[in-house]
């Protein structure tokens, strides 16, 4: 079946899932039912900015490469990167180049999300970074790449397709509910919920986040824009330009239940004929979409060494121009 075809299939499953609560930078796995979510998630320490645990990260003007922010999505907040920014900083990633964005309230809008938040906040990144390269005689960084998850990529796809595509080189969602899900929409937690419920909306009327993104089910708007994937025959393309050019790429758990259709976690348009990353860590599907082959979760995937190997593939690829190659 092909990602369009894709896009009209599949049935909704809801169930158990296993998250991940984080106290300072400690994981605990734990399994709860849809009542225990939010309350649990609550919990979490939630400091401004994820930087791992340990020593106090240089500021960020010290980064001196491609900043990778994260952004979390419903109910969570940025402790839940920890994991991510733990390995990436210890695989030759600075600390100082890797910074997660605190969303407030956690079920907020996303398009507010991407306008108020994201944007000031990867703004005040690269100023700071810029300022002292500048002071140093060193050329600006302009560009951040993006690391979306779950509810968190469609905050973060309005903002790189929408708002600032000059400022995204790689778009990087994981469990990310692209195109919605059926999970809950009977009982959603707040407006970022409502934004995503039902998955695939067939109008503008129905769910005009969704339909901007992504048009109607089936070839219709570029859910790429500016990507340097191939789109579906029939897809408006919007092609990259010399201001304009993102990485899309995609990863997630197989079975994921808070993601529902399955095909709602994929994006057409995605991955590019000249990245290359090791196909024992995931499957690859469709084009630029890959499955871990390692069991998980949706939120356990950011714990997963597998996952984050992959994650460290993906920027490390943009980061060094090694697009033929993995470390």
């Amino acid at each position: 079946m092909d990602l369009e075809a894709s896009k009209r299939a599949g049935l909704a499953r809801s169930g158990e899932v296993g998250i991940i609560i984080l106290s300072g930078y400690q994981t605990t796995p734990m399994r709860l039912p849809f009542p225990a979510i939010a309350v649990a998630l609550s919990l979490a320490a939630a400091p401004p900015a994820c930087t791992g645990g340990g020593p106090e990260p240089a500021p960020a003007e010290d980064c001196a490469s491609t900043p990778v922010i994260f952004v979390h999505g419903l109910d969570q907040n940025a402790a839940i990167f920890a994991p991510a920014v733990a390995y990436l900083s210890a695989h030759g990633i600075g600390a100082s180049c890797l910074h997660a964005v605190e969303l407030s309230p956690r079920d907020e809008d996303n398009i507010r999300a991407a306008q108020e938040q994201i944007a000031p906040f990867v703004e005040d990144i690269l100023g700071t970074t810029n300022r002292a390269r500048a002071a140093a005689g060193l050329a600006p960084i302009d560009k951040v790449h993006l690391v979306a998850h779950s509810m968190g990529a469609l905050s973060g796809r309005w903002y790189a397709a929408v708002l600032h595509p000059e400022r995204v080189a790689t778009f990087i969602a994981t469990s990310g509910a692209n195109h919605g899900t059926n999970w809950h929409c009977d009982r959603p937690i707040g407006p970022g919920h409502r934004q995503m419920c039902p998955a695939f909306a067939a109008s503008a009327e129905h769910n005009a986040l969704q339909f901007r993104l992504n048009g109607a089910p089936g070839p219709d708007v570029d859910e790429t824009p500016y990507g340097v994937g191939r789109d579906s025959a029939g897809v408006r393309t919007v092609p990259p330009d010399g201001a304009r050019s993102i990485l899309y790429v995609t990863l997630h758990a197989d079975g994921d239940p808070y993601v529902v259709p399955a095909a709602s976690l994929l994006l057409d348009g995605a991955g590019w004929k000249n990245l290359q990353l090791d196909p024992a860590l995931a499957a690859e599907p469709s084009p630029g979409n890959f499955q871990l082959r390692q069991p998980s979760g949706h939120d356990e995937l950011l714990s997963s060494p597998a996952a984050l190997r992959w994650l460290l593939q993906v920027i490390l690829s943009q980061t060094t121009g090694n697009q033929t190659g993995y470390p």
